[in-house]
């Protein structure tokens, strides 16, 4: 079942910092802080890349405490210790 999105009322604000990410792999933190930080102040995040690794860690850190049944019976915390294996968590 689609819904058709009605786009009047929104407005286009095109982004006015210049570019936080040299890499190809933060910018999944970078959404996520943008949108914790408009939520809470109306505000983008000012994290920088070198924030990253300890933003991911802190992102971890909030799903390992999710309840069993909210982080899908254990998904979570298998996923994440994948990929910490895999090196790829700083």
């Amino acid at each position: 079942m689609h819904q058709k999105f009605d786009l009047d009322g929104w407005t286009w604000h095109g982004e006015a910092r210049k570019t936080r990410q040299s890499n190809s792999y933060d910018c999944g933190g970078f959404v996520a802080a943008d949108v914790i930080g408009l939520m809470e102040s109306g505000q983008v995040s000012q994290l920088r890349e070198c924030d990253m690794g300890t933003w991911r860690m802190q992102m971890v850190q909030v799903l390992r405490a999710l309840p069993t049944a909210m982080a899908g019976k254990g998904t979570v915390k298998m996923l994440v210790s994948t990929h910490e294996a895999s090196g790829n968590v700083s």
